[in-house]
């Protein structure tokens, strides 16, 4: 699996304001109720399934509008549209996340591990998930925990040994790996 959906809607929740617009291109199977209970604001949300024959186009035309804009790899893109729409989305304060090979991403978060808890041997509700992330910036990784869901909204602590994580606001170019 490339990319990981429970990350992804939990930093969108926590980075989106309360004014905040966000798209979703390339991702028709991104489930809108798994996005409402990570407390995504769907009524801020564009999808857009299928980008067409242009999605650097469609991708450039919601950073003109949009706080974050996330890429799934059934956008295909080329790595001088990505390069275009990476200076784009600079130009324009735009978040530009990418669920799948980015090059030129400024940071990258890839799922180390995870443990589920709540389903009762498969008949139950899952009640949390944990996520182990790594993240790499600048050629440095560090690692942590992020549990969901939890009465607060995200809960984000540092793994053993670790600095706590800067406020993950505005991620540039990322690459999420599940």
């Amino acid at each position: 699996m490339t990319g990981s959906a429970s990350l992804l809607l939990a930093l969108l929740a926590t980075s989106q304001g309360s004014s905040d617009w966000l798209a979703v291109v390339g991702a028709p199977d991104l489930g809108m109720l798994a996005a409402a209970d990570a407390g995504v604001v769907l009524e801020r949300v564009a999808l857009v399934p299928r980008a067409g024959d242009d999605p650097a186009g469609v991708v450039a035309a919601l950073l003109d509008g949009m706080t974050y804009v996330v890429v799934r790899p059934d956008a295909w893109l080329t790595a001088s549209e990505r390069r275009r729409l990476l200076a784009r989305a600079r130009e324009r304060g735009s978040g530009l996340v990418c669920m799948g090979p980015w090059a030129q991403a400024a940071v990258r978060l890839d799922v180390v591990a995870h443990r589920r808890s709540g389903t009762d041997a498969g008949d139950g509700y899952l009640r949390r998930c944990e996520l182990n992330v790594a993240r790499t910036a600048r050629g440095i990784t560090d690692r942590w925990t992020l549990t969901l869901p939890t009465p607060g909204g995200l809960l984000v602590e540092p793994v053993e040994g670790q600095a706590r994580p800067a406020t993950l606001t505005r991620p540039w170019p990322l690459r999420l790996v599940g």
